[in-house]
């Protein structure tokens, strides 16, 4: 660090030595990121190679970035210093070229809406989402021997009950205690959470209406006394698929093509990194072992989005915008396929479950052979890895419901998207949902990796063996963004090693 530090001091003389000129947006960058004198030189040199006297920001990003994230690899030594790019590439090998691509989608929605809107349409919707979540507390062992709310009823008072139902309601007394009303296909009972037991009264800030819970308590008269409580949740233990290729996928989102805060720039470096034409020797073997390629939505910016959003797009055309992402796509080696969600900017329907972005609108984008259009969320298997990616709709109908949940920790929602069993339980707040007489939303099966996108937010971590990640976006704060204090996580890229499970973040420079 003594040579990071150094160098900083002296910084401009060094340059104004060789005849260069910083400005102060690269100035500004050296100071932020610090690097070490022998890359210094080798940059120094590599300007006057190319007879670059004025030395802008690009420039500097063009030769630092890409980077692997101090906190992306497993050993913490593996930081920004340690893995600036080298200039000069001798070879290219790509191992993943020789693998064949294995997708298997296991829940999809494409092809499969029959909603109409109609009230039987919700009354299925919620009567599937019981069903399948209701079974999931068979593998409880506290709560696998549950009676229907109408048999609990009809227990001697003081009885001992188990019962799994629906959030109808949710409410708090001026004593503290917590009412919840509970639904089944037999009948309603009301759950009283009391205030004096403070680990259950804590729990129950995380209920919310409309998700399926279980609950064992005292029976009394219309009512059952908790003496505890469980969400659908993961099981301990759970195995984790592996796949016998040691190959990598990418897992991005929010592209965000057509507006004016597009990182085209550090998007095509990315491109260039997946094409092995720039970084250094261990970036350059991360990416040649990169088969998939994980897009999980707003793709484009879209049209119409939010109040005055015209004045913050490049490309105002909502056509033009899926072409220039197809060319911008075109670029990505043929051997890495492609898997495209929609999000809450695309040209699909707006509500959950989104069905895939039709062609009408991504022509070129279906005529690629690499490319495959899911719908949002989908369930898909890459070499036996289960992988379940949601563009994250519902993340600010957690932020705005459970106490102490914020903007800049994506993960919190996410884990409680795994506890509940459900991407977004909770009807009527701000995430749309169409009543499909199968619950698209439900998590029936555990997935190995779950990755969101939505917030712009980049976040890494696991819950009971699985691998979360939210994967940041590829815009710049925007006006609409600044007056709502989000403050983006721009060209931060997470890898993840379909082999090991290991996790490294690329940051390409927002």
């Amino acid at each position: 660090m003594a040579a990071v530090s150094s160098c900083r001091v002296n910084l401009p003389e060094r340059f104004i030595e060789k005849g260069l000129i910083l400005t102060e947006e690269a100035y500004i960058k050296f100071l932020e990121d610090g690097i070490r004198e022998d890359l210094l030189a080798e940059f120094l040199e590599t300007l006057l190679d190319n007879q670059v006297f004025l030395v802008t920001r690009d420039d500097y990003e063009d030769f630092f970035y890409p980077k692997i994230e101090a906190n992306g690899a497993k050993d913490a030594s593996e930081g920004p210093e340690e893995s600036a790019p080298k200039r000069s590439i001798t070879s290219k090998h790509h191992p993943a070229k020789d693998v064949s691509p294995d997708i298997k989608i296991i829940r999809d929605a494409t092809g499969k809406s029959d909603s109409e809107g109609t009230f039987d349409d919700f009354l299925s919707l919620f009567k599937d989402r019981y069903k399948r979540l209701s079974k999931i507390f068979k593998e409880h062992a506290e709560l696998r021997d549950f009676i229907p709310i109408k048999g609990a009823k009809d227990q001697e008072l003081k009885s001992h009950v188990k019962v799994v139902g629906m959030v109808v309601d949710k409410s708090i007394t001026r004593n503290g205690n917590v009412i919840v009303d509970l639904e089944d296909l037999s009948g309603q009972i009301r759950v009283l959470i009391m205030g004096s037991k403070d680990r259950l009264r804590e729990r129950a800030n995380y209920i919310v209406r409309d998700e399926v819970i279980g609950v064992e308590g005292v029976l009394g008269e219309d009512v059952i006394f908790a003496n505890d409580f469980q969400f659908p949740d993961i099981s301990l233990g759970t195995p984790r698929n592996c796949s016998e290729e040691d190959i990598n996928v990418i897992f991005t989102s929010d592209t965000h093509v057509g507006s004016n805060e597009f990182a085209e720039k550090s998007f095509l470096r990315f491109i260039k990194w997946l094409r092995q034409d720039t970084g250094n020797q261990k970036q350059q073997e991360l990416a040649s072992k990169v088969k998939y390629l994980v897009i999980g939505g707003d793709i484009v910016d879209g049209i119409g989005i939010y109040p005055n959003q015209e004045k913050e797009l490049k490309i105002t055309d909502i056509y033009k915008q899926y072409e220039e992402t197809a060319r911008l796509l075109q670029f990505v080696p043929d051997w890495i396929e492609i898997l495209i969600l929609p999000g809450n900017h695309d040209a699909t329907r707006g509500g959950n479950p989104q069905l895939p972005i039709p062609k009408s609108f991504a022509y070129d984008l279906y005529n690629m052979s690499n490319v495959h259009m899911l719908s949002n969320p989908s369930f898909y298997s890459l070499h036996d890895v289960k992988c379940l990616t949601y563009h994250g709709d519902s993340m600010f109908d957690f932020f705005s419901q459970i106490p102490g949940f914020t903007l800049d920790s994506p993960i919190e929602p996410m884990t409680e998207m795994l506890r509940k069993r459900h991407l977004a339980p909770n009807y009527g707040l701000g995430t749309q949902i169409i009543p499909e007489p199968t619950d698209f939303l439900c998590i029936d099966e555990a997935p190995d990796i779950f990755h969101t996108g939505h917030t712009h937010i980049n976040g890494k971590g696991a819950y009971r063996g699985i691998t979360l990640l939210n994967s940041g976006g590829w815009q710049s704060q925007t006006e609409f963004q600044r007056l709502r204090n989000i403050n983006p996580d721009v060209a931060k890229v997470p890898i993840v090693n379909l082999k090991s499970h290991g996790v490294v973040v690329m940051n390409f420079g927002g």
